[in-house]
């Protein structure tokens, strides 16, 4: 385990490699004081997706933050001489995960975010550990919109891309060689109900056809049905990536979920409460300038 560490007025900042067998994986973690959150990335995402939103979270929640790149992402290296594709499949990818939170000692308690993808990620962590998990923001995941054999249908228009991913892109290359078989794995495998989640849907579709639109919107409206425990929320305005389109609304989620399991809930909805006062203000203060300077 080898790492440099910077420090700030704010928090401790840890980039490192860990090793999780023939391969090691890129962590970095904002050090804080309370139950670790987890990120997720969405396909072909590394952990700087989420940067924007790091220091805004650590400030209100006082947690320990862990984002990571999956093996072939980012700074993670892969093991590219291992031909079997199903040891690069999503198994693979929790089991990396898990080799790697132990090895850090983030194997405890824990509350998880995950984009598109991630969610996948997500779901296998809970059903694995439920009694660690104490929260799940999912954002804009698949669910199973890929079921049904729409994933075939997509992958069946691939080949070109897998085929220069496989030169330039080997993360995103098994991904793809396996998504079909994730699809399948993921069809079985479900959040426990014993968890709390808020579940969020884009306002702006990223998929083009309407009944594409339909069906992803459907995904997650049953999604948040079939659970009492799910809390469901559109993000308006919001393209694929919702805490890119609307900070405040994913931050303060992500404060009032991870409020509920701390002895420190008071303070965190407080803190909360006040970036949203300041947060909308700014918003409008940025609203403003942009208007003067385009009538001038």
């Amino acid at each position: 385990l080898c790492s440099f560490i910077t420090a700030n007025s704010q928090s401790k900042t840890i980039d490192t490699l860990v090793d999780v067998g023939n391969h090691k994986l890129h962590f970095k973690i904002v050090k804080g004081t309370g139950m670790p959150i987890l990120f997720d990335s969405g396909g072909g995402n590394d952990g700087s997706v989420w940067n924007s939103i790091l220091d805004k979270t650590a400030a209100i929640t006082n947690a320990t933050l862990i984002t990571y790149d999956r093996a072939g992402f980012g700074k993670s290296t892969i093991d590219s001489l291992q031909t079997d594709e199903s040891k690069h499949g999503i198994i693979s990818s929790i089991e990396d995960l898990e080799i790697g939170l132990k090895k850090l000692g983030y194997d405890k308690e824990i509350l998880l975010v995950s984009h598109s993808y991630g969610g996948y990620l997500s779901t296998l962590y809970a059903s694995r550990h439920p009694k660690l998990v104490k929260g799940i923001v999912l954002i804009d995941v698949n669910h199973n919109y890929y079921e049904d054999g729409i994933i075939e249908k997509e992958v069946a228009t691939q080949d070109q891309l897998i085929a220069q991913w496989k030169i330039n892109n080997k993360g995103t290359y098994f991904m793809a060689k396996t998504i079909i078989e994730t699809v399948k794995i993921m069809s079985k495998i479900s959040i426990p109900q014993s968890i709390p989640v808020v579940d969020f849907v884009n306002g702006i579709p990223y998929l083009k056809k309407p009944e594409e639109i339909e069906r992803w919107k459907e995904c997650h409206k049953k999604f948040v049905a079939n659970n009492p425990n799910v809390t469901g929320i559109t993000a308006h305005d919001c393209g694929h990536g919702i805490w890119m389109g609307n900070p405040p609304l994913v931050i303060n989620t992500i404060a009032k979920l991870y409020a509920n399991s701390s002895k420190q809930k008071a303070e965190i909805l407080d803190r909360a409460l006040q970036y949203a006062i300041t947060a909308c203000n700014e918003e409008k203060a940025k609203d403003l300038a942009e208007d003067l300077a385009f009538n001038h």
